[in-house]
């Protein structure tokens, strides 16, 4: 009797496990044009639910490239934290959809771990990504207050999409 009612458990608990895997995995696919407000970060926060991802096997990549990846905002937490040795020899891309809702200025610092060893940014409008999308010298977001990480600024009422390769 006692194994019935835990083999019925059991087929419960796999159920509502599935169930909330395919919610999360819906909610994952959703996610695409959603937009952090940087206005509304008080001290820090992470973006690993923020943020999408993807993979390239070159290792150089032109505007053109960066511009037409195809994106999923899902892969993040199945590499978390272990990176599989296949990504170790691509290029791995983050895109982050930022907006600034306040009427001034937003400075943040991105700071993407261990998944960079040399990251270039690029920075572009969300209208129109493939025609605005341009590198964003080093010079202007190194950081020498916490290295390894990059100073991004956002203006009053901008959204910018940003990738990280």
């Amino acid at each position: 009797m006692n194994q019935i009612i835990s083999s019925k458990l059991f087929r419960k608990a796999i159920l509502v496990c599935l169930f909330v895997s395919a919610y999360s995995f819906a909610v994952a696919q959703t996610n695409d044009n959603s937009w952090l407000d940087v206005s509304k970060i008080r001290f820090q926060k992470l973006l690993s639910r923020e943020c999408d991802f993807a993979e390239s096997p070159k290792k150089v990549l032109t505007l053109n490239d960066v511009a037409t990846v195809q994106f999923q905002n899902d892969s993040f937490r199945i590499y978390n934290p272990n990176l599989p040795l296949r990504i170790m020899e691509r290029t791995f891309l983050v895109r982050l959809n930022l907006e600034n809702s306040s009427d001034t200025l937003e400075e943040l610092y991105f700071t993407p771990g261990y998944h960079f060893r040399d990251m270039i940014l690029y920075k572009a409008d969300a209208a129109n990504i493939p025609a605005t999308i341009q590198v964003i010298p080093d010079s202007l977001i190194r950081s020498t207050t916490y290295p390894g990480s990059k100073l991004l600024r956002i203006q009053p009422g901008e959204r910018a999409v940003f990738i990280a390769s």
